[in-house]
């Protein structure tokens, strides 16, 4: 609590001059005395102010609603926490996760940021803007608040180094409930019937899928995983570890399905051209049937289309006889570190505690985060969350994108040569061996 204290309570132009008298002038000498030591004594038990001290929380682009229940939460923390301001740093989320976050961390140097699980993790504690969190997660009661699979990739070497707040379905198939109910389609359940949908859209002038993949990392999630599925979890960590190249016969083929798209007319031309965010725009608008990206679509989806916009997603449809789980998901575990270099460490761990208690985490399960923390789910969970939350609940198998799991040169190129495939500019043969060599991988 800021207390005021008032202490000029006595001014010397108040008090009333000497008489001749010796006897008054003795009892004014003894009263000002007096005076002088209570003032002393009050000034030196007086408290030190707290000094103010601005959290700064870095973190990527979030939509309307969010920004509200952040903004509820630090006004909320402000004031149980009266010496501290909470300061959000948001970015463009394609920013954010390529260079925008280096950047601030180098020049903004914030408190605690945003990240996403996997090989980023190790690499901002290489680059010493991660705080060792073992210990604390260890007082008290904060470890037990997660769900058991909250860890996943956000460990170095058995230590904690991110405390983990919401896992992600990193790409699905979304599709306009409209436009299939208008040509009587339903959701394929296999990569056969999936074919035929795409058929019969583009026949009636519709554009089966419409994505934008100018940042390279929506097509190349969803690409990354239908090679997965072809290939195999195992050969498919193997090569994006280099540890084999990727130029041969089981990537050739999961390369040729990514060059179907391009071949059979089932992607938009400028596929390459727009952002993640004008691909998702653009779909909601109707220029597509279907689009392919994670589990915040349903946030996008709640500021940028009106109520009557009716959507549903499938996941990756099976591609029987193949070498993956045909069942596996694409996701990642995501949540906040507490960059090495802060000097309020501290109030750091106080705010993460914070918004980890059910009750605050709970806040953000209307829409489509899946939070990580026991105990979270509101009453007024939005329909769709409560969807993907049991979609991830069907298989045992989870699938990290290419650019949280993996080396961020090695994510990039294969970004790339999924591209030039997707886009027609090259053949599977072609951006594979441009891959090996840039990567500069040898068997």
């Amino acid at each position: 609590m800021n207390v005021n204290y008032n202490m000029n309570l006595y001014k010397a132009g108040n008090t009333k001059k000497i008489k001749n008298s010796q006897k008054k002038y003795t009892i004014l000498s003894n009263v000002l005395i007096s005076v002088f030591c209570f003032l002393l004594i009050t000034s030196c038990e007086k408290p030190q102010k707290p000094e103010q001290i601005t959290l700064k929380v870095a973190m990527a682009k979030i939509g309307n609603e969010q920004k509200k229940v952040w903004a509820q939460i630090a006004a909320d923390f402000e004031i149980k926490n009266r010496q501290i301001t909470v300061q959000y740093l948001g970015m463009d989320k394609d920013h954010y996760e390529t260079s925008g976050l280096i950047s601030m961390l180098l020049y903004e140097n914030p408190d605690i940021y945003f990240e996403w699980g996997g090989e980023r993790v190790a690499l901002r504690m290489k680059e010493g803007h991660a705080s060792d969190l073992t210990e604390e997660l260890n007082k008290g009661d904060w470890k037990k608040r997660f769900l058991k699979g909250s860890w996943d990739g956000l460990l170095v070497s058995g230590k904690v180094f991110m405390i983990p707040f919401s896992n992600q379905v990193s790409s699905v198939i979304w599709y306009n409930k409209t436009i299939f109910q208008k040509y009587g389609i339903t959701p394929p359940a296999n990569w056969d019937q999936f074919e035929i949908v795409c058929e019969k859209l583009k026949k009636s002038g519709i554009i089966p899928l419409y994505m934008g993949n100018k940042d390279l990392w929506p097509a190349g999630n969803i690409m990354g995983h239908l090679v997965s599925r072809i290939v195999g979890e195992r050969e498919y960590k193997k090569a994006l570890k280099l540890k084999r190249k990727f130029n041969r016969p089981d990537f050739i083929e999961a390369f040729r399905y990514i060059q179907s798209f391009w071949n059979k007319g089932y992607i938009n031309k400028d596929v390459n051209g727009n952002t993640s965010d004008e691909g998702t725009i653009n779909w909601i608008k109707g220029k597509g049937a279907m689009h392919a990206l994670g589990s915040w679509v349903v946030e996008i989806i709640q500021d940028e289309s009106s109520k009557e916009f009716e959507y549903d997603f499938f996941n990756l449809p099976a591609i029987p006889g193949k070498k993956g789980d045909q069942t596996s998901i694409l996701g990642l575990n995501i949540g906040f570190i507490i960059n090495a270099k802060t000097k309020h460490f501290d109030e750091s761990v106080k705010f993460l505690r914070y918004i980890t208690s059910p009750e605050i985490a709970g806040l953000f399960n209307t829409e489509g985060d899946l939070i990580s923390i026991k105990g979270s789910s509101p009453k007024n969970v939005h329909p769709m969350t409560h969807k993907i939350t049991q979609f991830t609940n069907t298989t045992s198998t989870i699938v990290a994108p290419p650019d949280t799991d993996f080396d961020l040169k090695t994510s990039d190129a294969f970004y790339i040569a999924v591209s030039k495939v997707l886009g027609g500019v090259s053949t599977p043969e072609e951006a594979l061996e441009e891959l090996d060599q840039k990567l500069q991988i040898e068997e």
